[in-house]
């Protein structure tokens, strides 16, 4: 029972394809051990993001607990990151100052007239913050049903306790260096799975985030969304966006620099040093290793969590 109290929570992200698994030994000053597993997930297991086969899931969760390196993780206390295109997010440029109680009332009002499922079928969470005589709030839902299979599912059939659920963009936002997220405003550029993260920021504020697909045209897609989401932001904020990151290695270079004149940087330094471990999947890291970031300490400035 103590060891339950005291142990510190893992991270894990389950996807359609495969779940990956990630703790952290140590503390913010002194990271002494990453203990890290990835399982793939034969397809029909999950499809789009839906439990289909919870008994083979959970084995392979248990499997991919176990095979952790260099030690297996033995924690029952999880954060679960939860899929981009399973969120809903919204930023509310003009917010009237309030109590809590008013607040809460305003922000479910704002939050019923731009999501697509009712107040009643969703979670969510939002963070409110001032720039001189104005207040901006930014709002993450998800539908209630959806959270409560993969929480039931975790906690009773895979044994653990799910401590809390954020989305992937604060998870990836968490694993950048501060200067880059609190600068001046910009765009972040992450692919993943044939799909293109654009993730906008100022002052160490999400914007916005949107995740879209692509099959074919690849650069067409994000040209076209950069410049929507871009053009957005000028309207809504009174803002340019002055800086585009690419985030890790990035096929999208040579696209900005025809379309975008903008400063432009890669990043290939992030919070968590990655680069000892012996890992060639294929799969990104960026995003679960923010999430295990969390439990040691770091934070985003938005602390953002779906489990209610």
């Amino acid at each position: 029972m103590l060891d339950f109290l005291f142990s510190k929570p893992f991270a894990i992200r389950i996807t359609n394809n495969f779940v990956q698994v990630m703790s952290i030994v140590g503390n913010k000053k002194k990271i002494k051990a990453i203990n890290f597993a990835e399982e793939k997930i034969p397809e029909g297991i999950i499809i789009n993001n839906e439990i289909i086969d919870e008994k083979v899931l959970s084995q392979i969760i248990k499997t991919t607990l176990a095979k952790a390196k260099p030690n297996p993780i033995s924690s029952k206390k999880c954060i679960l990151v939860w899929p981009e295109n399973l969120t809903y997010t919204q930023l509310f440029p003009s917010i009237k100052p309030a109590t809590d109680e008013v607040l809460k009332k305003e922000m479910e009002e704002l939050i019923s007239g731009v999501i697509p499922i009712s107040l009643s079928e969703s979670n969510y969470n939002y963070q409110t913050y001032t720039f001189g005589d104005k207040k901006v709030a930014f709002i993450a839902v998800a539908e209630k049903e959806k959270l409560n299979n993969y929480q039931t599912f975790l906690n009773n059939t895979c044994g653990l306790k799910v401590v809390g659920i954020e989305p992937e963009f604060i998870s990836l936002i968490r694993n950048l260096p501060t200067e880059y997220v609190k600068g001046q405003s910009a765009a972040f550029i992450h692919t993943e799975f044939n799909s293109i993260n654009i993730i906008l920021t100022f002052s160490g504020i999400i914007f916005d985030s949107i995740r879209v697909k692509y099959s074919l045209n690849p650069k067409q897609v994000l040209a076209h969304e950069l410049t929507k989401s871009i053009n957005l932001f000028s309207e809504q904020m009174n803002q340019k966006i002055v800086n585009i990151f690419l985030i890790g290695e990035n096929e999208f270079e040579s696209l900005l620099n025809e379309k975008f004149q903008l400063p432009r940087k890669q990043i290939l330094k992030f919070n968590l040093d990655l680069s000892k471990m012996n890992y060639n999947n294929g799969n990104n890291l960026h995003i679960i290793s923010g999430a295990a970031l969390k439990t040691i300490g770091f934070e985003t400035g938005m602390p953002i969590n779906l489990l209610q």
